[in-house]
């Protein structure tokens, strides 16, 4: 099995673009939200990526937030990191705000 990403099921039709590294030295890949949510002040939001995650049986995926996204509006992920195990049934990627 290969490391990668998939379009979840439903979600095949609403343009999302499966995450790639936008620089040869990027630390990560950049995601979007599959979705437009409200986030609002004090409040968690769930934001769909419409993604599935394949990693190899010893790798984490980690999620964290832009720090542009941090320092200009002020988000940040409820639990500081987003992680998702290699084991994690079907390897949906959400984040929390």
């Amino acid at each position: 099995m290969n490391r990668g990403f998939e379009i979840l099921q439903g979600y095949e039709n609403s343009g999302i673009i499966l995450p790639t590294r936008k620089t040869a030295f990027s630390a990560g890949y950049d995601l979007q939200a599959a979705e437009n949510v409200l986030v609002s002040d004090k409040k968690v939001s769930l934001v769909p990526t419409g993604l599935k995650a394949f990693m190899l049986p010893d790798e984490v995926l980690m999620i964290y937030i832009r720090s542009s996204l941090a320092v200009k509006y002020g988000v940040t992920l409820a639990n500081g990191v987003g992680v998702i195990d290699a084991d994690y049934k079907d390897h949906i990627i959400p984040f929390l705000l």
